[in-house]
């Protein structure tokens, strides 16, 4: 079906022979180059469309001329009032069907081809080419077949193949761990990877997906954690040998506070070794008192690092020191020392924060740097009914 261009519609006539003409001599100049087979069909359609186009315009001019000379001859003066009134564009239009049959045996081959064309003129003496005819979208629908089931076709249909929600890298079923929590995928690799680095980064402790610690089991054990969870399947699916063990000891030691825990002091291990609590605990250190300074006790106890086997110090936590008193042995002597000197000064000594404090002038009502109250006298938090002499 020849189609008239829509952007040379509502124009005048003169412009939109000028852009037929100029439309062909491109296409021609086209046509001499390199197109590939696509390119050059696509300009022969061109062509054709914008020929048809220029052969109608041109008709149109041929059949004004007539009109007008038909209007002016002596013979139709009698006439002139009906003839002015008709032009070529008054025809009746008929459907598109007997547009077509009539275009394709005789295109543009005398006025009542164009008559039949369509091809209206505005009052101004434009042309208004005929408006495209939308088909209804019924016409254009396609009809797809159903979809196909397992059931009518009698094959099983194709699962989508998992992908991994890292490397993306799609896998057999055998082959990646899927997430219970959110139904994503892990291959063994990548999620190898992910447990070290939360393994190395605290921050990213526990290993989680979509917020929640990863979960690959369906049973879960009465009592156990949602990491205890995780340890068991890497134990069970033997991804990376001793990873099992390093998630585990890595939960445990999160959970002692971070002031009690005891980490190897040697820079190159790091190791950790529990919590000092407990250190002190087993090496018999009691909690208030350091029982290691008299000479029965010239080396506080040492702890053997399992893994660089070097010794640390079980008071001060730093590298054994033979031969040299402890830093925290030193530093309680000192105190010693001070509060044996501030009993003999009658100094008092703050029940929050344990700071020494000397009054030189005033009442009996401290109140120290740390903002606690306390009598200076006896030593008791402040109250409106103490009865120390002033």
């Amino acid at each position: 079906m020849a189609t008239i261009p829509p952007p040379l519609g509502n124009i005048d006539r003169e412009s939109a022979l000028l852009i037929a003409q100029l439309a062909l001599g491109d296409i021609d100049d086209l046509r001499g180059g390199t197109a590939i087979p696509d390119q050059q069909y696509a300009l022969e359609l061109m062509a054709q469309d914008f020929a048809q186009v220029l052969s109608y315009l041109n008709n149109i001019e041929v059949d004004n001329q007539h009109i007008d000379h038909r209007s002016h001859s002596p013979d139709n003066d009698s006439d002139a009032g009906s003839s002015s009134s008709l032009s070529p564009w008054d025809a009746p239009q008929i459907d598109d069907e007997s547009y077509l049959i009539e275009f394709n045996n005789e295109p543009a081959a005398s006025s009542s081809g164009l008559l039949m064309s369509g091809i209206s003129q505005t009052d101004d003496g434009n042309v208004e080419l005929p408006p495209i005819r939308h088909t209804p979208s019924s016409e254009f629908d396609l009809e797809y077949p159903p979809q196909a089931s397992s059931s009518s076709t009698g094959y099983p249909l194709v699962e989508p193949v998992p992908a991994c929600v890292i490397c993306m890298e799609s896998y057999e079923d055998d082959s990646v761990y899927r997430v219970q929590t959110c139904e994503h995928y892990y291959c063994a690799s990548c999620l190898a990877h992910y447990v070290e680095t939360c393994i190395n980064d605290e921050s990213l402790f526990p290993p989680k997906c979509c917020g929640r610690t990863l979960n690959f089991t369906l049973e879960k054990e009465s009592g156990s954690s949602p990491v205890e969870d995780l340890v068991g399947f890497l134990e069970v699916s033997e991804i990376d040998g001793d990873l099992s063990a390093r998630l585990r000891a890595k939960a445990s030691e999160l959970k002692v506070s971070l002031e009690d825990r005891v980490y190897c002091p040697y820079p190159r291990c790091s190791k950790f070794l529990g919590s000092w609590a407990s250190l002190k605990s087993i090496y018999g250190v009691p909690e208030t008192s350091f029982p290691f300074r008299d000479s029965s006790h010239p080396v506080p106890p040492r702890i053997l690092c399992t893994s660089c086997l070097e010794y640390l110090c079980v008071l001060c936590k730093g590298p054994a020191h033979v031969h040299l008193t402890c830093p925290v042995i030193d530093e309680q002597l000192a105190d010693d020392k001070l509060r044996d000197l501030a009993r003999e000064k009658k100094w008092q000594t703050c029940p929050k924060c344990k700071a020494i404090i000397e009054l030189t002038q005033g009442c009996n009502h401290i109140v120290c740097r740390c903002g606690s109250e306390f009598c200076y006298t006896c030593g008791s938090v402040w109250t409106s009914v103490c009865v120390c002499r002033q």
